[in-house]
């Protein structure tokens, strides 16, 4: 079979395994009702497996190849191309960045792997490897200029990655940056935990999550994936690893007082309980009152404290 011709492929002879992302249910259900009304517009791309002559591995189209499955189909149309194993998924993952059907998890986690395999494609950019300078003599902190030489090497790699990313892609390098980042604070478990809830398509949510520490990832993911929380504000709040936000504001005058009496010296309280009345709080003045006389008293003693140290 020559390389790039379209040929129909037996469904039940492709290799489905290995996938980045698992197929969309609800996807899969619109794609099948579209290719029933109008057919296959974009052939599957499929790629020869160590046993060339019996094997086909999918390397793009594994939504139309589970639509089609869907349809009764027993063949779809694919086009065949001679890759490796690292070129293929370059492919895999080009497509589905390009297409723009991804949430922001799966784009993460897309370019992290783009990344990997852009770098072991291109050794002498990993890492500043074949670019590291020489050990020579060293510089004021101490540092040969070698090891100066090979820091400046990696943030280059990683600014010409996102540079061919970006071109590729059609994504800022910016987008790009961050979402390699992201992807490298997140554990497979994390990913796994979330990768169905609404959560995986907020940027602004999985960078609050991955700023967590480890263990506290974990519990927050928990806590989303079960629905127990929809934000990770509200994940560490249902796992106390946050105290709950008060929303009655008198509630929260009486805990800042609180928070100014405990802290605050025997001489400041005597001050309160006399402004207040005989150490006996009004209860009728509400607890406004007892905040702000706090605050006044405390900002008082503070200044009077200034005025005896002198200039």
């Amino acid at each position: 079979m020559m390389q790039g011709l379209i040929f129909p492929c037996p469904l039940a002879a492709i290799d489905r395994s290995g996938r980045l992302r698992p197929s969309d249910a609800a996807r899969v259900e619109a794609l099948a009702a579209s290719m029933a009304e109008i057919g296959l517009q974009a052939p599957i791309i499929v790629r020869p497996g160590p046993d060339a002559a019996n094997s086909i591995i999918l390397v793009a189209g594994g939504h139309r190849v589970a639509a089609a499955e869907r349809l009764g189909w027993t063949e779809i149309p694919a086009i065949r191309l001679d890759l490796s194993a690292a070129e293929a998924r370059l492919v895999e993952i080009d497509e589905n960045l390009i297409r723009h059907e991804l949430t922001a998890l799966d784009r993460a986690i897309f370019l992290a792997e783009r990344k990997r395999i852009y770098e072991s494609l291109h050794p002498e950019a990993a890492h500043g490897k074949a670019r590291k300078g020489r050990k020579t003599e060293p510089r004021g902190d101490g540092k040969a200029l070698g090891e100066f030489a090979g820091n400046v090497a990696t943030m280059a790699t990683f600014q010409r990655y996102s540079k061919d990313a970006a071109k590729r892609t059609g994504l800022s390098e910016r987008v790009v940056q961050r979402a390699v980042e992201l992807a490298g604070r997140l554990s497979p478990a994390i990913v796994a935990a979330i990768r169905h809830a609404p959560i995986a398509d907020n940027q602004a949510e999985l960078m609050a999550l991955a700023a967590l520490p480890a263990d506290q990832q974990q519990a927050c993911a928990e806590a989303i994936a079960t629905g127990a929380a929809r934000s990770v504000q509200a994940a560490r709040i249902a796992t106390r690893l946050a105290p709950p936000r008060l929303t009655d504001p008198d509630e929260q005058a009486f805990q800042r007082f609180v928070a100014l009496w405990e802290r605050g010296s025997l001489r400041l309280r005597r001050r309160i309980e006399s402004h207040i009345g005989a150490g006996v709080i009004d209860l009728t003045a509400g607890a406004h009152q007892a905040a702000e006389a706090c605050a006044a008293a405390e900002a008082r003693e503070a200044a009077e404290a200034c005025e005896a140290t002198g200039p």
